[in-house]
Order: structure tokens, then C-alpha cells, then sequence
């Protein structure tokens, strides 16, 4: 197993406005602003005073909002 290279800045993904996380998962900007104020929602990164998504982390709280359907017998 060889190991993990470190990403260099230009490979990793860039962090996402509010308005473009918000446009990714299909939701107002508003939502996701309520959501912050109510420590709901996906992670988010503050820059300054700037609020910034990453998309790995909105992708995570994608995949912990599916919903498993038992089967039919």
C-alpha cells in the first residue's frame, strides 16, 4: 500500500458560497441560513466573515439523509 498523497490547493475542490451550496442540495439560500442559526444542516467553513461549504462535507450530509426502504414481503 503506497500512502495518501496530500492534496495540493488546486487539486482540492474549491469551497462553495452559501448561494452555491444552497443551489447544489436543491434548497433557498434562506434555508441554509436559517439552518445555521439553528445548528442544522450540513458543516460549513467560516472565512473571515464569510460562511463557505465545502462540497465533500455537503456530499456527507447527503449520504446521512437517506432513507433506507424496507423491502415488501
Amino acid at each position: 500500500m503506497s500512502p495518501q498523497k496530500t492534496k495540493t490547493p488546486t487539486e482540492r475542490k474549491p469551497l462553495l458560497t452559501a448561494q452555491e451550496a444552497a443551489e447544489y442540495l436543491g434548497l433557498e439560500y434562506s434555508t441554509l441560513e436559517k439552518w445555521r442559526g439553528q445548528g442544522r444542516g450540513p458543516n460549513y467553513v467560516k472565512c473571515g466573515g464569510s460562511v463557505r461549504y465545502r462540497q465533500n462535507d455537503l456530499d456527507t450530509w447527503i449520504e446521512s439523509r437517506v432513507v433506507k426502504t424496507a423491502a415488501v414481503a
